[in-house]
């Protein structure tokens, strides 16, 4: 993993193209993917990616 991203553990909210809103459990995020895209790390693996996204809130636990 990248040391480009949020290397806090929560919950996050990204907005992608369009404004939609996709909420996910992460230990970090990165956007400094092999394409570019913003990956979502949980438990070591990439559990979801987006191409596309206009901004990240972190949720207070």
């Amino acid at each position: 993993m990248s040391v480009y991203g949020m290397n806090e553990p929560g919950t996050y909210v990204i907005t992608t193209d369009m404004d939609n809103q996709t909420t996910v459990e992460a230990d970090s995020l990165d956007y400094n993917g092999p394409d570019g895209s913003l990956q979502v790390w949980k438990d070591g693996a990439v559990v979801a990616s987006f191409r596309w996204w206009q901004s990240i809130v972190r949720k207070s636990d």
